[in-house]
């Protein structure tokens, strides 16, 4: 029966062993477990009621264990023990002394107070001892074992107040663990002359005494865990061969460690906390290590390692260091791998005189000094090193050779990257480096260093600077900036070679100055705001093959260069730039196939009799050349269009020229006649420039946005005979600016919006310029209007200035003499005319109305006149003299006209308390004065914009404004002036026009312009980033845009122009097919009619993918008609999932998006008879893959469970066949039994 039970239960359990199998969880465990027993507290484990008092003890020799009854007989299995005492001694002997034996003997589980100086226990002369769970208090020193070979000391509380707790001298195989061990005022272990020790897991204490553990002379030491605190030096460690140190703590030590003159040193897993001095120190430790251990909380120096032959330092971590975290000196073939540094007050490490030296894979973390400093360690390399948040440099090589820089990760750093001083044939690639504030790569005397394959990103402070680096390579470097710094910047280092590099955003690309015999070549430089290439002082330089994008100021520019050769350099949005200044040798260079903008640069030496077109070249140079025309088209983002060197007799005309960092140079080269240009200039730099030049003539041209401190729309310089007339200037930052020029005429121009001065004549060495004549011009709205600075005989007449924020004339400088300004109008200025410090100067028939101050101020002149002069309207007074007894008049009979002047003649019009007009006249015109009002700008839809006039007469009576012809406004005129606002124009362009009357319906006009425009800029959703495919068709990126004046749009991928147009509110489509594989940066913007923008940026990654997804084949499918649940499970897989669309009976059943997942079709409801389904699966880049699925249905009487349940039914089939044959199995044994 028994048995029948078993094979029953035994069936049972095959039956549900499916079950049991799939919930069981398996069983894990640690195959290693500990050897020791926990600890337990240290010293004497038994009672103090436990104990029996006992005398001191004092054994010389076995006789005296068996003469003083001692249990035991001296072997290894049965030692002598003494044990359960309690011995206390203050008589001048030492509780337990045992002297002269080799026998096995045991101390164990004892109290032992000593008050003199003796010992606890001394040992002397024995092997084989053993004191176990020992309590020891002792006034001096707690156990000495001399010449105690294989002594064992575990368990045991010792306290040594005055000297030690343990000494250990001449004693060869001891071992020591397991102790709290106190040292007072010497050490709380002290090891001499003592090879083969074994110091395991003991505490040591002591109260600040020299030493908590001394090691001198002891051979093949193993120092294991445990803690060490409180002492001048945690281990001291001299003379020692092969000592490891493995899992050990210090606390709050001067020094944790302190080794020398001991080799063979090994120290791993070890913690330092709170040290005062230096964390571990090591001198003279010859194929030593430090390894895997932490430094931290130092209040000084963290690790210092000299005169360590093959030294090891590697997976250490040194953290919270005040001064600097490992200093290494003079130890040859160095590893340094591995280590951590975090929080150092100074630098994390410095190497020096260390050749052969690994510094590779250590992580250096926010320092106030440098991170890695390594001088005079030739053969060395730096690799693989993570150095992040550095305070001054991240790697510093000093007078080094043969060292290599490699593959290093740096970032935010407050100075250099890599800091290299004097070093010779160094090489640097593969790095990292961003995010740093001075230059990422900085070296300042050497040579042969080769800068290679290095990623240096955000270098706000510049990419690679060497200066006295001679002969120095740097090759397929990437480099970013900030448009802020140089990217590669070499300086008085000859022979260098820069060749395939990467640079974008600088201030200048390359630069280089006092490098004769460079090479650079094949370069790419993108967005440097002041130049691509740069080369000053520079000779015999060959720059080729370069591509050079969008250096505005200067795609190449050449300064007191000679013989440089320039040949197959592509520039777009830039050009080649000659510095002024130069000899005729420093612009004669060699210039092959050199495109700006797609186009030939034509750049003529020494020709004559040339017609040239400016629209066939991207832009011309000519170097002594004459007899030239210059002609029709347009310079645009070229650097400079023309720039004429030592020239002669040449025309140019009808150029338009914009967005250069000059339109024209005219250096050295008389004759020339510039008539019909358009030119546009750039924010802070002069548009054209006329230097030691005569004989030069502008006219009938415009010069516009030179804007920006220091800007000229034309700046004349050192010449003679120059002539501006007849052109218009608008919003420079200076319209004209003449410095030690003679013989000047500036005539007919109008200038209006200059930042700062319309016309600057100035000279600070009197008397070179001279003979100015400033005559005919309209000058409105600019800061102040002609400024004349140290000028000899100027003439400045009829000229028209309006609306200046300062005065209208300065006449300022001694001595300006035989001033002359006449006829002039001068209104709504702050002063109409100030002379300072000028003689003779002739101020006469100028009219002078509403300045916001004087009419005519005067300080500190001689001998200057005023008079018929027509003076109305100025705010605080017509007029001011600080000369004393001075008149403005003719001296005979006639003086000015004053709006203010109530005496009948010949009553004198007193101008201030100084000065009078002895023959003044009462301005009185017949029809009323106004004021000229500026046109007026105001964003659509603002509010409070007035315009306010100040008419005069004896006898206004009304007025009328009208706005584009339609009456806006009337009004009597009510003894003030007259305000009207002009809210709620539409946005646009209106003419205002005003009209006031006196009562004898004379009448003055003004008109204003109204400039009613949109300051709202458009608005543009935002796209996520995008995936696109090389092969893909009809990809686009889609934006909702809106504005009230929508204009144009431009779109950029990488920089470069991708598409332009205009839109209009609603949705803007871009289409993306064509792009290569990568990644790319696209960046499209809107703009309305007033330039307000808007920008979205997209990253796009275009991937070329071949491969056409994976579909399988699932078999046709047979149902009864009216049965449900009949369905097509395609499983299909892509990386780049698309569409699909299934196709039945030829036409379009389904299509949608496909992410990838399976696709099921429900098949239910169809017709009896047979029916073909296609699918087919296209991804991303429009690769397909095709299936096709027939579907026979057949006909039947009613709905029934179709197949697609077929799979369960046939599982839970097979279950209940199974079951049932175990059930007979069972049956037929339990029968066959019986």
């Amino acid at each position: 029966m028994k048995k029948r039970l078993f094979i029953a239960c035994f069936l049972a359990a095959l039956l549900i062993q499916p079950i049991l199998v799939g919930s069981s969880m398996p069983h894990n465990y640690n195959p290693t477990e500990s050897v020791k027993a926990l600890a337990q507290e240290r010293g004497c484990r038994l009672k103090p009621s436990e104990l029996s008092a006992h005398v001191p003890i004092q054994i010389d020799g076995i006789s005296d264990f068996v003469s003083q009854g001692w249990p035991g007989s001296g072997t290894e299995n049965d030692p002598y023990l003494i044990e359960g005492l309690n011995i206390t001694a203050a008589i001048g002997k030492d509780c337990i002394s045992i002297t002269n034996t080799d026998s096995y003997f045991i101390i164990r589980d004892s109290y032992l107070k000593q008050g003199s100086i003796n010992m606890g226990i001394y040992l002397e002369n024995t092997s084989h001892a053993s004191i176990e769970y020992v309590t020891i208090e002792s006034v001096h020193s707690g156990i000495r074992c001399r010449n105690a070979n294989n002594t064992l000391v575990v368990g045991s509380y010792v306290i040594g107040d005055g000297g030690y707790a343990q000494s250990v001298e001449y004693s060869q195989g001891c071992h020591i663990e397991d102790n709290y061990l106190f040292g007072g005022a010497y050490t709380g272990l002290n090891c001499l002359l003592s090879p083969d020790l074994m110091i395991i897991d003991n505490f040591c204490n002591t109260t600040g005494s020299i030493h908590v553990v001394q090691i001198n002379t002891c051979n093949d030491t193993i120092v294991y865990g445990g803690t060490i605190q409180n002492g001048d030096y945690g281990i001291y460690s001299v003379d020692s061969y092969s000592l490891s140190i493995e899992g050990t703590k210090f606390f709050d030590n001067n020094y944790a460690l302190y080794m020398i003159d001991s080799s063979n040193q090994t120290v791993n897993g070890i913690l330092i906390d709170g040290s005062y001095d230096y964390g571990a120190l090591f001198a003279a430790c010859d194929d030593s290590s430090l390894t895997n251990s932490v430094v931290r909380n130092l209040a000084d120096k963290g690790l210092s390692v000299s005169n360590c032959q093959n030294f090891t330092l590697s997976g250490n971590v040194i953290e919270d260091v005040t001064s600097y975290g490992a200093g290494i000196g003079s130890c040859q073939n160095l590893v340094f791998a591995g280590n951590s540094f975090d929080n150092i007050g100074s630098m994390a490490s410095e190497i020096i005189n260390c050749p052969n030296a690994v510094v590779e894979s250590n992580i250096v973390t926010n320092t106030v000094q440098n991170g890695l400093m390594i001088e005079l360690s030739p053969n060395s390399t730096v690799g693989l090193n993570t150095l992040e948040d550095i305070g001054q440099h991240a790697i510093v090589l000093g007078y080094e050779q043969n060292v290599s820089v490699f593959g290093n990760e740096i970032a935010r750093v407050n100075d250099y990257g890599v800091y290299l001083e004097d070093c010779q044939n160094t090489s640097l690639f593969g790095n990292r480096i961003s995010e740093v504030d001075q230059t990422a790569i900085y070296g300042f005397s050497g040579n042969n260093v080769t800068i290679v394959n290095n990623d240096l990103i955000d270098c706000f402070g510049g990419g690679i600077r060497l200066d006295t680096f001679p002969d120095s390579w740097v090759q397929g470097n990437s480099l970013s900036g900030d448009q802020t710094s140089n990217g590669i910047w070499l300086e008085d280092s000859p022979r260098g070679h820069i060749q395939d590099n990467l640079l974008s955003s600088f201030w200048v690309g390359i630069y280089i100055n006092t490098c004769d015999n460079t090479t650079i070549q094949s370069n790419e430089v993108i967005d440097a705001a002041f130049g691509g290439i740069t080369s000053l002082f520079s000779n015999n330089a060959i720059i080729a093959d370069n591509d050079i994008q969008h250096a505005e100021n200067g795609g190449i520019k050449l300064g007191a260069s000679l013989n440089a050769t320039l040949q197959q350099n592509d520039m777009e949005g830039c050009g080649v730039y000659f510095l002024l200044d130069g000899t005729y040798a420093a612009y004669n260079h060699t210039l092959i196939g050199n495109t700006v903008n797609g186009k030939d640069i034509y750049y003529g030496v020494d020709e004559s009799s040339m017609a040239l077109q400016v629209d066939d070249y991207g832009q011309i140079i000519l170097l002594n050349c004459s007899q030239f025309s210059i002609a029709d088209g347009t310079f645009e983002k070229s650097t400079s269009g023309i720039q004429m060197l030592y020239c002669n007799d040449s025309q140019i005309s009808n150029v338009s020229i914009r967005g250069n960092f000059r339109a024209i140079d005219i250096y050295r080269t008389g004759f020339v006649e510039m008539t019909s240009l358009q030119v546009e200039g750039k924010r802070g730099q002069d548009a054209i420039c006329i230097q030691e030049s005569n004989n030069i003539n502008l006219s009938y041209s415009s010069v516009r946005k030179a804007s920006g401190a220091d800007a000229d729309g034309i700046q004349i310089e050192e010449s003679d005979l120059v002539t501006i007339e007849y052109c218009h200037f608008d919003h420079n930052f200076d319209s004209i600016d003449a410095f030690v020029t003679l013989n000047l005429t500036i005539r007919g121009n109008q200038i209006i919006n200059s930042e700062r001065y319309g016309i600057n004549i100035l000279d600070y060495d009197f008397p070179d310029s001279q003979w100015v004549f400033i005559e005919d011009n309209i000058i409105l709205n600019s800061s102040l209007g002609i400024y004349n600075f140290h000028v000899e005989d100027a003439y400045i007449t009829n000229n028209t200035i309006r609306h200046c924020t300062s005065n209208g004339i300065y006449l300022n400088g001694a001595p300006i003499t035989s001033g002359n300004v006449s006829l002039n109008i001068i209104e709504d200025c702050m002063d109409g005319i100030d002379v300072l410090n000028a003689q003779n100067a002739l101020i006469f028939n100028n009219t002078l109305r509403w300045n916001r101050e004087y009419g005519v101020k005067i300080r500190g002149t001689v001998s200057t006149e005023v008079y018929y002069n027509t003076f109305a309207l100025n705010h605080i007074s017509n007029g001011y003299d600080d000369r004393f007894g001075n008149f403005w008049d003719d001296g005979v009979s006639t003086g000015n006209s004053w709006h203010d002047y109530y005496g009948t003649p010949p009553d004198p019009y007193e101008v201030d308390d100084n000065t009078d007009d002895r023959y003044p006249t009462q301005y009185l015109p017949t029809e009323p004065i106004i004021n000229q009002v500026m046109d007026v700008y105001y964003a659509e839809g603002s509010e409070g914009n007035v315009i306010v006039w100040y008419p005069l007469d004896d006898s206004l009576k009304n007025w009328e404004v009208t706005i584009d012809a339609s009456l806006w406004e009337t009004g009597a005129w009510n003894y003030q002036n007259i305000t009207t606002n002009i809210d709620g124009l539409d946005y646009g362009v209106h003419t205002l026009k005003i009209t006031v009357w006196d009562t004898d319906l004379n009448n003055v006009t003004d008109t204003v312009s109204i400039h009613v425009y949109d300051d709202t800029p458009p608005q543009i959703s935002n796209v996520p980033n995008s995936r696109a495919f090389v092969d893909g068709s009809g990809q686009t990126l889609t934006w909702d845009v809106y504005d009230l004046h929508p204009n144009t749009y431009s779109v950029q991928i990488d920089e470069e122009e991708w598409a332009i147009g205009f839109w209009a509110s609603g949705e803007l489509t871009i289409n993306i097919d064509g792009l290569n594989e990568g990644n790319h940066l696209l960046i499209v913007r809107i703009f309305d009619i007033d330039g307000n923008s808007a920008a979205d940026t997209v990253q796009l990654k275009v991937i070329d993918d071949d491969a056409p997804p994976v579909l399988d084949s699932p078999s046709d499918i047979v149902y009864t008609q009216g049965s449900i649940g009949n369905t097509i499970v395609w499983d299909a897989e892509d990386d780049y999932p698309g569409s699909f669309e299934i196709i039945y009976n030829d036409s379009v059943y389904s299509k949608d998006d496909w992410d990838g997942s399976r696709i099921v079709l429900n098949v239910d409801g169809l017709d009896v008879g047979s029916h073909e389904f296609s699918l087919t699966v296209i991804d991303g880049s429009g690769n397909a893959a095709t299936d096709s699925v027939t579907v026979t249905v057949l006909p039947a009487g009613g709905p029934t469970t179709g197949f697609g349940d077929f799979g369960a039914i046939l599982m839970m089939l097979i279950i209940a066949l199974g079951v049932v044959a175990v059930v007979v199995v069972v049956i037929y044994l339990m029968k066959k039994r019986r």
